[in-house]
């Protein structure tokens, strides 16, 4: 049986605790465009601000969310970009050398819309927000517009004209309906984060995208308090002597056992 000790003994342990794996959400400002406004984003072509009485369709979260779309987004100094498109200012604005638009495979950008934001994260956090991709264009057609993600110099392809689609309740004929992006930072460091749509050879049908509730999730160790020491039902934990007082009666025993031993000795001598 393990020796009981009153919690004054325990004060050396401190506040002793145990670890665990938590989770909050790190501060990423407007993720959910809440402000009504695009605070904290950059924001390149149509970039709009919608509700469900805007738009018919309902934000993930909250009152609002993001459109990008790509009727006709003028480039600077252009006043109608139906025959021009402003592809030049997409790449400029995404931020990177080369044309990784290109490859993703749908075809040559001609105009598009995006918004970005720059975030600080560390290595586990992990990205996520929601995207609805509109569209006008034919599945069956030769152009494929898509909507995309980059993290960085990462890309990728969120959707396209191609993706299973259903009717739409907005200004387009068909979309994708809310799904979900992921993505986990391998290390720390300060990320740019670019969303956005486009449309491939020509501007002749158009597509959108709803963006909302852009979230940065950290897995946080948590510090939980360790429970107080039980005792059984009816010890009384403050009888119980310090350890100090335990070895002062052991030593008193030891002393005693030897003076009784040496005491019978001396009687058979």
């Amino acid at each position: 049986m393990f020796p009981l000790f009153k919690p004054g003994i325990l004060n050396w342990l401190g506040t002793a605790s145990l670890m665990s794996v938590g989770s909050l959400y790190a501060v990423l400002p407007n993720g959910g465009f809440e402000t009504g406004d695009f605070s904290n984003w950059e924001k390149l072509g149509r970039t709009f601000i919608e509700t469900t009485d805007t738009y018919g369709i309902n934000p993930q979260e909250g009152k609002y969310q993001v459109r990008l779309d790509t009727v006709y987004p003028r480039p600077n100094g252009v006043s109608n970009s139906g025959q021009t498109g402003n592809f030049a200012e997409v790449l400029d604005f995404i931020g990177v050398e080369g044309d990784p638009l290109l490859s993703l495979g749908n075809g040559e950008v001609f105009e598009g819309s995006a918004i970005k934001t720059t975030l600080t994260a560390v290595a586990g956090d992990i990205l996520s927000f929601d995207w609805n991709f509109l569209s006008n264009a034919n599945s069956q057609g030769f152009f494929n517009d898509f909507a995309f993600v980059a993290i960085s110099d990462n890309f990728e392809e969120l959707a396209d004209t191609f993706s299973v689609l259903v009717p739409s309740e907005s200004v387009f004929i068909s979309e994708t309906g809310f799904k979900s992006f992921s993505y986990q930072f391998p290390s720390a460091g300060s990320y740019t984060l670019r969303i956005g749509v486009v449309d491939v050879g020509d501007g002749a049908e158009d597509s959108g995208l709803l963006v909302d509730r852009v979230s940065l999730f950290r897995i946080n160790p948590v510090r939980q308090q360790l429970p107080p020491p039980s005792f059984p039902p009816g010890s009384d934990y403050n009888s119980i002597p310090e350890p100090n007082s335990i070895v002062s009666l052991l030593a008193l025993a030891v002393g005693g056992a030897v003076w009784r031993l040496w005491h019978q000795l001396c009687k058979h001598d």
